[in-house]
């Protein structure tokens, strides 16, 4: 059995795997309650999108639907997790990915439909509750291994 860093799995969703009993009770729970929350950083967003429309196959079937799905699209699933683009139009949005490089720009657009839609792989919104759970112990951690690199500095000299 190998030990693998939380922030490790979660950056390579692909290679790691979270098995279903290693889930707590707590976060399954609050998934059913859907309890909002708020995207306050463009990294946090940037990770969001990035783990929740997929161009390429995550391998996790009963957590991703392969679907046809336009930016206005993707726009209108995340306004409603940050105020980032409040007041702002699809537009902007689709500027704002290409500004920073989002993943789900890789795929190609399907010439066959009217409007440009790309085939991703896009996250169960069942499982939005999670992420952010654990978007948040990470950057606790990120902040108490800064705080203790510190602490060891300062012991050093």
């Amino acid at each position: 059995m190998t030990v693998v860093l939380k922030q490790r799995i979660l950056d390579d969703p692909y290679t790691y795997r979270r098995y279903r009993e290693s889930q707590q009770l707590s976060l399954v729970e609050e998934v059913g309650k859907k309890k909002r929350f708020e995207l306050k950083t463009d990294a946090q967003l940037k990770h969001f999108i990035d783990q929740a429309f997929c161009s390429e196959d995550p391998n996790n079937p009963m957590s991703y639907k392969i679907t046809p799905v336009a930016t206005k699209d993707i726009f209108e699933t995340i306004t409603q997790y940050t105020s980032l683009f409040d007041h702002r139009t699809p537009q902007y949005f689709a500027k704002w990915c290409s500004t920073h490089s989002v993943s789900f720009l890789k795929a190609k657009p399907d010439k066959n439909s009217s409007s440009r839609k790309r085939q991703l792989y896009v996250l169960d919104d069942s499982y939005y509750v999670c992420w952010k759970k654990y978007a948040v112990v990470c950057q606790f951690e990120k902040k108490m291994i800064t705080k203790s690199s510190a602490v060891s500095a300062n012991n050093t000299k």
